[in-house]
């Protein structure tokens, strides 16, 4: 890595959990809506038949998770997260500490469950599975992508909508609509399944507009996909609005962004995995989740983050097949 690259970098990692975008929370859409009422209905939608009566001290623990917890888990007195480094949900200090979301989110946890939990960042999303497979993690906060192929080996919690946005060079063409992107050379962080699947609907909506099927650059990081677009190596970067925000805040009169909708296309459920057979603790985190989304400590996170626009109405499991 230049020492370029290295600066700007660690300037990323180092100020992107601080800031706070100021975004209003995007409408969920209709097909969100009902994915919710749907979970309603059905238990393995639903989740888990726990419901925690609030603490009579006014705090979060839960007398009821906690008993829930296998008890595999409360013998060894620690649930063991696993994750690759992927800002802002696990940003890597030059020491080892792991700040971000997930931090925030797992330290609530803790209090919730009354628990202590351990996180461990690896370098890949293959070794984050090989984790939760083999029985080495319990469980992963990912985001992890809903499917109905990844619920072949691993049961989910969703508590984000993922939807991919482009951020470009205001010295060039604007982006105004999804079309727009058609034959254009866009940068992505590798392996990133939300921006694969994304620039698979575009091109489906460019192959039907008689125009060009958009030109991939996969790169090792985001900050190296912003080097791509200043550079004109690649002409747009496809990556989340968290990031779009945070970049044009920190460059200002330097690029612009398109945020795609529910009309550009379908959003993806991403969220707490586990490999499957792992029932009773999926369900606790259900709970711990369900608590986060009432006492509105998620929205609060969120908006620490600049995410608001990923939010769901409330916590589904195995959402991608209800």
């Amino acid at each position: 890595m230049s020492p370029t690259l290295k600066r700007q970098w660690d300037f990323f990692t180092a100020t992107e959990r601080q800031m706070n975008v100021r975004m209003k929370v995007a409408a969920v859409g209709a097909a969100l809506m009902a994915l919710a009422l749907v979970g309603c209905s059905s238990n393995a939608a639903a989740g888990p038949e726990l419901t925690p009566a609030a603490p009579e001290d006014g705090g979060q623990f839960s007398q009821e998770l906690h008993d829930a917890l296998p008890k595999s888990i409360r013998d060894k007195g620690y649930i063991s997260f696993v994750g690759e480094a992927n800002p802002p949900f696990r940003n890597v200090g030059s020491d080892g500490t792991v700040t971000g979301l997930q931090t925030d989110v797992l330290a609530e946890f803790e209090d919730i469950l009354g628990i202590e939990i351990k996180t461990e960042v690896i370098d890949s999303l293959a070794g984050v599975k090989l984790g939760l497979q083999s029985g080495r993690n319990d469980a992963a906060f990912g985001p992890s992508l809903d499917t109905p192929a990844t619920q072949e080996s691993f049961d989910f919690v969703d508590v984000f909508v993922m939807r991919t946005g482009f951020l470009y060079p205001l010295s060039g063409p604007k982006v105004t609509d999804t079309t727009d992107v058609c034959g254009k050379k866009v940068a992505i962080q590798e392996g990133s399944p939300p921006i694969i699947n994304a620039l698979a609907a575009i091109d489906e909506q460019c192959n039907a507009a008689g125009r060009e099927a958009v030109q991939q650059v996969p790169l090792a990081d985001k900050n190296a996909a912003i080097l791509a677009v200043q550079s004109g190596r690649a002409q747009l970067m496809a990556t989340s609005p968290a990031t779009m925000a945070f970049t044009i805040e920190q460059q200002p009169g330097v690029f612009g962004m398109y945020a795609t909708t529910e009309e550009d296309f379908a959003g993806d459920l991403v969220g707490t995995s586990l490999a499957k057979g792992n029932d009773e603790l999926r369900d606790v985190l259900y709970g711990a989740w369900k608590v986060l989304f009432e006492n509105g400590k998620y929205e609060e996170i969120l908006a620490k983050y600049g995410m608001e626009s990923t939010a769901l109405p409330e916590p589904v499991v195995n959402g991608a097949t209800q």
